[in-house]
């Protein structure tokens, strides 16, 4: 889209440039013309093509204002929704927990933010910081009757699961000194740092059983999973926010190079907007719900966060991104209407008429 106006606003101005060389040619055939009836005919062209500069540098001044505002603005969502900043699948993962001691480190995106916490979750149930909760046959029957009634894994078999489960929490601090202390605070987040890396500098994992998980929740989506924290192992040092689906639309989307804020994951709005979708509630229930335990293989937890992040970048990408270019509008400009495909509208003839048919 931001090509699009760019192309836009280049045309217009490209026209007028065009306009300016035909007045000035204009210009010069009337001082070299041999007739005066000649001249004066090039002098009535010069005359036509200067009023139509005129009326184009009007147009153009009384919107390339708002052509430029709202490339901004769409520069600014690009920024928000930038996938070619995800982990593309030929990349490995190479970074380490010292990484989130790197000051100048930022939040770059949700790829690897998935694979950390599935694989931290199937991680830690074999060192559950909750006293060996999760290794009580109640639990056990309960993951394995939720993951059966739920289906929520992109996974062959199920039997991968019936063995003590955690969920796990992303949290977002801030302050990354503290998301280091959090990863060495246990093993099996530092283990799981070392072993696939992550790059989500200010973001630590905490775990909770899912007994504790089984409470009201804000987010109809996520199966009413709960909010508290009651496995702190340093209550009120590391506060603890849910991912739920709000959050989780922004995990996958604010792939961008902005520091996370004290105790805060990035901005909801692109996730409320996104919690409807069938797509994102899946990954949100799978993120939220019974995860991988620690008996799966290298192989089941790399497939899940494979065939989850493909879907996630692929919904952006059909939903969000591919349907803008191909959308029909038509629109009257003066006693005209113009029709056709936002990608083919940018065309010197329509620039100035389609972006103000944007605006308002």
């Amino acid at each position: 889209m931001v090509d699009h106006f760019e192309s836009m606003l280049n045309g217009a101005t490209s026209k007028v440039k065009s306009l300016k060389q035909e007045a000035l040619v204009y210009l010069i055939a009337v001082a070299h013309a041999g007739q005066p009836q000649r001249a004066l005919t090039y002098e009535a062209l010069h005359a036509v093509a200067i009023s139509r500069i005129n009326e184009q540098e009007a147009a153009i001044s009384k919107e390339e204002n708002r052509i430029r505002t709202l490339i901004d603005k769409l520069k600014v969502r690009n920024a928000n929704l930038k996938l070619p900043q995800y982990r593309p699948p030929t990349r490995a993962l190479t970074l380490t927990a010292t990484a989130y001691a790197n000051q100048s480190n930022k939040w770059l995106g949700a790829s690897e933010t998935l694979q950390c916490t599935l694989t931290a979750a199937a991680e830690t149930a074999a060192n559950d910081p909750c006293k060996g909760l999760a290794e009580t046959p109640d639990i056990q029957q309960n993951a394995a009757a939720e993951f059966t009634a739920a289906q929520e894994f992109p996974f062959t078999a199920d039997d991968e699961f019936k063995t003590p489960v955690i969920t796990s929490v992303v949290r977002g601090t801030g302050d990354i000194n503290n998301a280091q202390e959090a990863l060495a605070g246990s093993s099996a987040c530092v283990a799981t740092a070392n072993t696939m890396g992550s790059e989500t500098a200010g973001a630590g994992i905490q775990t909770q059983t899912l007994a504790e998980l089984k409470q009201p929740q804000k987010t109809a989506v996520v199966k009413a999973k709960g909010s508290d924290n009651n496995c702190k192992y340093k209550p009120d040092t590391y506060p603890c926010c849910f991912v739920g689906a709000n959050k989780l639309g922004d995990l996958i989307c604010a792939a961008r190079p902005a520091n996370i804020p004290k105790q805060e994951a990035p901005s909801t709005q692109t996730g409320k907007k996104l919690a409807s979708d069938p797509a994102m509630v899946k990954v949100a229930n799978t993120l939220t719900g019974t995860t991988a335990a620690a008996e799966a293989g290298a192989e089941i937890k790399t497939k899940a966060a494979k065939q989850i992040l493909e879907d996630t970048d692929s919904t952006i990408q059909t939903k969000c991104i591919d349907p803008l270019a191909d959308t029909k509008i038509s629109f009257k400009t003066g006693v005209s209407i113009v029709a056709g495909n936002i990608k083919d509208l940018s065309a010197v003839a329509n620039a100035v008429a389609t972006l103000t048919y944007f605006q308002h």
